[in-house]
């Protein structure tokens, strides 16, 4: 179903590699092996997201493009995370998170009422989520300023004190390395999180959690 919404808008499916010199397109630790036939002392890595080369493919010049495929990340294990896993990703030209939003609406409704029956999906915890078009959109920023109740430090400056200061005194675990973008996560994974049972867009990144994706077109350090 995911396949037949994406090629019925156009898109192409790919497969890009999942081994090469450099685990670029999200910020994860990669796995890192290497390859006899060639030079061992080379370093090469199991693909973190297929995020680049997928962008490479929309500037050679095919608009819509998608993978199903495996990435790996070699972090934590949890309710939320694997090691490896399954994503799909699919980039259009031209196009914003508005018509992304708009598309996985309709994508996540249609998947709701063929497989549940029903747009309101009972979870294991016994809790609702409810996929009736429209998704709630939370602006990530002045949620976390609503919820915590004061104004944040920017996010794109490359001093990351004021994050420390403020998870340690928020008691916000943040493992090394606490960069400025895992502090911001970790607030974002504690405060915001909990209250998406429903399907819900956070939306308004600043640049340093999604440093490749367009710049916002009116808010200065967002996309």
């Amino acid at each position: 179903m995911i396949r037949k919404s994406l090629e019925d808008d156009g898109f192409l499916e790919v497969e890009t590699p999942t081994l090469w010199s450099d685990a670029g397109g999200a910020n994860a630790t990669p796995f890192t092996t290497t390859l006899k036939a060639l030079d061992e002392s080379i370093p090469l890595y199991l693909r973190v997201a297929p995020e680049l080369f997928l962008k490479m493919l929309v500037v050679g010049g095919i608009e819509r493009v998608y993978e199903l495929g495996k990435q790996y990340r070699n972090e934590g294990i949890d309710t939320t995370h694997n090691p490896e896993f399954t994503s799909c990703e699919f980039y259009r030209a031209y196009a914003d998170y508005n018509y992304t939003q708009q598309f996985m609406e309709t994508l996540l409704s249609n998947m709701a009422k063929e497989l549940n029956g029903s747009l309101q999906v009972e979870l294991p915890s016994g809790k609702i989520a409810d996929f009736t078009v429209p998704f709630k959109r939370i602006d990530i920023m002045s949620a976390l300023e609503e919820k915590i109740g004061e104004p944040l430090p920017d996010p794109n400056n490359d001093d990351n004190q004021e994050w420390s200061a403020l998870c340690r005194r928020l008691k916000v675990s943040c493992p090394e390395p606490r960069t400025t973008a895992r502090l911001l996560d970790k607030l974002i994974g504690h405060y915001l999180e909990p209250d998406c049972v429903s399907p819900t867009f956070l939306v308004n990144h600043p640049k340093i959690l999604s440093p490749l994706a367009k710049q916002h077109p009116t808010k200065e350090g967002l996309t």
